[in-house]
């Protein structure tokens, strides 16, 4: 006999990324900040959750996404992101 309980749980999590693009080396000592209007142009990761039953961009009041790019093409990415879970014990 196989008995299992199925229970969903929500995680709430802030994901920050960072990788080297050297095509948006622009050159300046400071870092730059991009707008949300401007993250559709540039490439982004598209990261997977294993046994992720469903997931969205907290977008209240505004989206919660920021890019910034350093010196040396250095992009860093940061997002909010809900994320829905089985879990099978």
């Amino acid at each position: 006999m196989l008995l299992f309980c199925l229970q969903e749980f929500t995680i709430d999590l802030f994901l920050r990324q960072e990788w080297i693009d050297y095509r948006l080396d622009h050159g300046l000592n400071d870092t730059i900040s991009l707008g949300n209007a401007v993250s559709e142009n540039i490439w982004l990761p598209d990261s997977y959750f294993l046994n992720a039953k469903k997931g969205y961009f907290h977008d209240v009041t505004s989206s919660n996404r920021m890019i910034m790019i350093a010196p040396g093409g250095l992009v860093k990415y940061n997002l909010r992101y809900v994320l829905l879970f089985n879990q099978i014990y």
